[in-house]
């Protein structure tokens, strides 16, 4: 209904302005380095994401985990048009987020929790096992293990599906499980691009 609205104020003038933000809020591993060069291809620019050069989207991490502050990534998020990975998808981020930016738009990728689990593990134990403790806090669990971490993956996932329910600003996308542009265009509103969906590092999602 919050598009339908938007549209129709659109074409009747009364409303104008740039395009509502998007927030990838899915968790690490579920497919968002792919969801930022889908943004970018589709021309929702600027992207923020821990990869940007400046890296500060990745600082506000403690704010948020070991002082529940929010108030710096949101002042933050002003600048962007779209958005993925940390901090977005910290806790409830996009609860604060969906208060802030009253036209924005969600996306929760995810995947199959056992495949999840088996990137994450390998991500964390082969390649950034100096981020152990962070995505501890993150998941809001004690321990480095796979009943803990999918316990606290189900949790997140369950937890946003539940408060945003059947809005027309919220989709779920298994990038993973090769959905793309036919289902993520026409919620971004925006025409089908004449290239391959990106699918960033399809290998295990290696480096999502």
């Amino acid at each position: 209904m919050h598009r339908i609205l938007r549209r129709l104020a659109i074409a009747l003038g009364t409303e104008s302005g740039p395009s509502p933000k998007v927030f990838c809020i899915g968790l690490n591993k579920t497919g968002t380095s792919t969801m930022k060069r889908c943004f970018q291809t589709v021309g929702l620019g600027p992207v923020a994401s821990p990869k940007n050069p400046d890296r500060r989207g990745t600082r506000f991490l403690s704010d948020i985990t070991d002082r529940g502050n929010y108030r710096r990534a949101l002042r933050y998020a002003r600048h962007y048009q779209s958005f993925e990975d940390r901090p977005w998808n910290v806790w409830q981020m996009y609860r604060h987020l969906d208060r802030t930016f009253q036209d924005a738009r969600f996306i929760l990728t995810f995947r199959e929790p056992e495949d999840w689990w088996r990137s994450v593990q390998r991500w964390l134990t082969v390649e950034k096992s100096h981020l152990v403790d962070r995505y501890c806090r993150h998941l809001k669990v004690s321990t480095f293990d796979k009943d803990a971490f999918l316990a606290g993956y189900l949790s997140y996932n369950n937890e946003v599906r539940e408060y945003f329910g059947p809005r027309d600003d919220f989709l779920e996308l298994n990038v993973c499980g090769s959905e793309g542009w036919k289902k993520l265009c026409p919620f971004l509103d925006v025409p089908i691009p004449d290239v391959p969906f990106p699918h960033r590092n399809r290998q295990n999602y290696k480096d999502d």
